[in-house]
């Protein structure tokens, strides 16, 4: 399992990184928080985001 960041994630998909947490938090890309006692930070996994990349609205061609 490759776990990204929402910025690896955003640079994969030529987006702005407020564009994938907003993405994460509608629940449109399969992530999940890692907490600790100050905050938490989003991860994606590799697979979550090319099955996102598959079925995305996106422009297609934005992703070769």
């Amino acid at each position: 399992m490759e776990l990204l960041t929402p910025k690896e994630a955003a640079q994969i998909l030529k987006v702005e990184y407020v564009t994938v947490i907003k993405w994460l938090n509608e629940g449109e890309i399969q992530g999940f928080k890692l907490r600790n006692r100050v905050n938490s930070k989003w991860r994606i996994e590799r697979q979550d985001l090319e099955k996102f990349q598959t079925a995305s609205h996106l422009n297609k061609k934005k992703f070769r």
